[in-house]
């Protein structure tokens, strides 16, 4: 990772893959060489701990498939598309329609900084260097594999810490391999919805994002603006 961000020849650190490790490598890394040599960063899952350490150096990354999707999925996959034309320069623009839409979802419209990635990732950098809350930021979440219990405890814990105090719109996108738990109050996704009623931002459930084949790309650290309507929902960076 290092000698990549530190060659001017680089232009693009494509991750092979997420899993686990990058909270070791987070304390050792040096971003001299990146600033003078500034370059794409494109991965997701664990690598939602680079990303966040990315954006406290001033660095926008790419949330997006990694090199497993490109050579499973080929050049005609919507997400690899998407990719593409970003790492070109141009725009991203998402409408979701009406039937991809979740009943939890909450309407309105918010311009903020994309945050956020991986749930358990993400909750894991707080309350050290390696994370900061944007004021009027979006959040944004995905897991996969987690129980329900487990992912109520880490939202709580972003109720606890303020998180939600300070953001101006949240995406939740796909919740993956799991199985709902009888034993709580309320299955997983209204767990989420329920930690957040206390709130007005807008909010967006089922976004394509995540660890599935639909796992369109979001510039982490940008600039994003979000309409959360009756029948569509309008996301462009």
């Amino acid at each position: 990772m290092q000698q990549a961000m530190d060659d001017p020849s680089v232009r693009l650190i494509l991750c092979s893959r997420g899993g686990y490790g990058m909270v070791h490598l987070l304390p050792q890394l040096d971003f001299t060489a990146i600033r003078e040599n500034p370059k794409w960063v494109v991965g997701y899952s664990d690598v939602t701990a680079l990303h966040a350490a990315l954006q406290l150096q001033g660095f926008a990354s790419l949330h997006a498939p990694m090199a497993k999707h490109l050579a499973e999925e080929g050049e005609e996959d919507a997400a690899v598309q998407y990719m593409h034309d970003t790492l070109f320069g141009k725009s991203l623009h998402y409408e979701i329609p009406e039937v991809e839409q979740h009943n939890l979802n909450r309407a309105g419209q918010v311009k903020g900084r994309l945050f956020g990635g991986n749930l358990s990732v993400f909750t894991s950098l707080l309350g050290t260097k390696f994370v900061k809350i944007p004021k009027g930021g979006i959040l944004f979440l995905e897991d996969i594999g987690e129980h329900p219990y487990k992912v109520d405890r880490m939202i709580r814990q972003l109720l606890l810490a303020g998180v939600f105090d300070r953001i101006g719109g949240m995406i939740v996108g796909q919740f993956t391999d799991y199985e709902e738990d009888d034993q709580m109050s309320a299955p997983l996704l209204q767990s989420i919805r329920d930690a957040v009623n206390g709130y007005s931002f807008p909010l967006c459930f089922g976004f394509p994002v995540g660890h599935v084949k639909e796992n369109y790309p979001l510039l982490m650290g940008m600039q994003a603006e979000m309409i959360v309507g009756y029948d569509t929902i309008s996301f462009t960076q």
